[in-house]
């Protein structure tokens, strides 16, 4: 067996169990709040599991800039393992925007509504400012293409997970009308449903898959193979993605303000007389 049919074998099996949790957790609980919080920690432990060892993955958390604003709560959080998290308490965190590579909105039900929710979502989330960093050490510069644009950070990506969904053909016409009077910095990167297939963006011309979206892309409905699920292609696509992200070095400073750090009490300057 080749290596590339193991994993997928090995990732189908665990889409048999994310979608046995699921449904497990409707049985158990009444309360839509509760099933929402565990059916979240399903994904942010499925992608804790397999991304690469150089982003951290957080469920549940908030993302403070250095100017005050706060995002809304964050199914699923990529951040750098360095990041600092302001606040850590059970499974909640509280991170600063320059650290944060990406987030998973999870749903249980992907319809238009939920959709539209989603994405709007993470289009407040990449609307907030990155600022507190170092300048690079000349020569060097921190350039990123993506959206249409060249960044000098990492542009915070924004995927959605549903574990089910009306049909992608619907779900596909419906983000293209979202979309369609925004600009791509607004559009979510992905969206993947389990069991049924996900949603890419493909540029002008022959059809090839784009990590992210930009000007005048178009969008592709993928169904999985027979015997097959989501899983692998979702791990392919993000895979190559987070482990080539890197930011600039955070400044912490930034984010205290005006803050004091203390009173000075006495002050004693270096000189040759008093210090004789």
């Amino acid at each position: 067996m080749s290596s590339i049919n193991r994993l997928a074998g090995l990732l189908h099996a665990t889409a048999k169990e994310l979608r046995a949790r699921f449904e497990k957790s409707g049985t158990a609980s009444a309360h839509a709040g509760s099933k929402g919080a565990v059916r979240e920690d399903y994904v942010a432990d499925f992608l804790r599991e397999h991304l690469p060892r150089t982003v951290e993955v957080y469920g549940s958390a908030e993302i403070i800039t250095a100017d005050g604003q706060i995002s809304p709560q964050c199914d699923v959080l990529i951040a750098d393992p360095a990041a600092p998290p302001f606040f850590s308490e059970h499974r909640h965190r509280v991170v600063p925007n320059e650290c944060v590579y990406g987030m998973f909105e999870v749903k249980s039900r992907l319809d238009t509504a939920e959709l539209h929710d989603a994405c709007e979502k993470i289009a407040r989330v990449r609307a907030l400012p990155k600022t507190a960093y170092y300048p690079p050490r000349a020569p060097f510069t921190y350039k990123l293409h993506a959206y249409g644009q060249t960044w000098s950070y990492w542009p915070t990506a924004g995927m959605i997970f549903a574990f089910d969904s009306v049909s992608l053909q619907t779900l596909a016409a419906s983000l293209m009308d979202w979309c369609r009077d925004r600009d791509p910095i607004e559009w979510p990167d992905s969206v993947w449903v389990l069991g049924k297939g996900c949603l890419l963006w493909t540029p002008p011309g022959p059809m090839q898959l784009d990590y992210a979206p930009e000007p005048q892309s178009g969008l592709v409905a993928l169904a999985p193979l027979p015997d097959s699920d989501i899983l692998l292609p979702m791990l392919l696509n993000l895979h190559p993605l987070l482990a080539r992200a890197t930011m600039p070095a955070f400044k912490l400073i930034d984010y205290a303000g005006t803050a004091q750090v203390g009173t000075v009490v006495t002050h004693i300057p270096w000189n040759s007389a008093a210090n004789r």
